[in-house]
């Protein structure tokens, strides 16, 4: 967790629920819904359905919970505010991302329909991701690029998917890496794929409303007609990121004395 806030955001969920918690008021209500718990930028991919197709949805649930839909977009927001630097995404480029996301899932709940996201249907890099996964299995994966040795799976060197590197090798290509990353423009796939996360969020909580204490499809949508929600959320958001700031130098600088 002390390789970047980010890193230390991800791995401090109960932190994010402890201050929402201490902190009712900042957002508004909203009807409750089935949350995976841990909605932020990387808990988003594809997976395969029993129909054969490659699907990209939410992928992380173990954290899965029934709460106020506000409460589980919220930390999508504050993840995008956190992650910017990390996406190589200046201020304003995280707001435009944040208010894609929030500006599609708020249309997904108004439409009231349980939608999915699949090869046929995606766009921008979600599309590519999709093409790549469906013309392979996990199983096949993996037995591709790994070998047995001594009883533990290991990957294989091949030199053309791994090569062997000594870690000066290592350290000049993640130094050259980083330095190519920072030099490049905002993809703007980045914004798609906001959009992409905020319709299957919504979708989500539409497909479990009703369902063991969720609230109906009716009074989802009655919430997406709304006005005012999404202002407090992105307020929420920013304001919790200087948080995760705060805590995360504290975090790093405890760390340090232990070594």
């Amino acid at each position: 967790m002390c390789k970047s806030p980010f890193a230390f955001f991800r791995g401090t969920a109960h932190l994010f629920w402890e201050d929402l918690a201490a902190r009712r008021s900042a957002l508004p209500d909203g009807p409750l819904v089935w949350a995976c718990g841990d909605l932020h930028f990387e808990n988003f991919g594809s997976f395969q359905g029993d129909n054969g197709l490659s699907y990209f949805d939410l992928n992380d649930f173990d954290e899965s919970a029934l709460a106020p839909a506000t409460w589980e977009v919220s930390r999508f927001v504050a993840s995008a505010y956190v992650a910017a630097p990390s996406l190589n995404v200046t201020a304003a480029e995280a707001n435009e991302l944040v208010t894609l996301f929030l500006d599609a899932y708020q249309t997904a709940l108004g439409d009231g329909k349980a939608r999915w996201i699949e090869r046929a249907t995606a766009s921008g890099m979600v599309r590519i991701l999709l093409r790549r996964v469906s013309k392979q299995t996990r199983a096949m994966l993996i037995n591709s690029r790994t070998i047995w040795k001594k009883g533990k799976r290991r990957i294989l060197i091949d030199d053309e998917h791994a090569l062997p590197v000594t870690d000066r090798q290592r350290n000049t290509v993640t130094r050259r890496l980083n330095e190519l990353a920072k030099s490049q423009q905002n993809p703007r796939h980045l914004r798609s794929a906001a959009k992409s996360m905020g319709r299957v969020t919504a979708w989500a909580q539409l497909r479990s409303s009703g369902r063991q204490g969720s609230a109906t499809a009716d009074d989802i949508i009655e919430f997406a007609g709304a006005s005012g929600w999404k202002r407090r959320l992105i307020d929420y958001g920013r304001s919790y990121e200087t948080k995760v700031q705060r805590d995360y130098k504290r975090f790093v600088d405890t760390q340090s004395q232990r070594e």
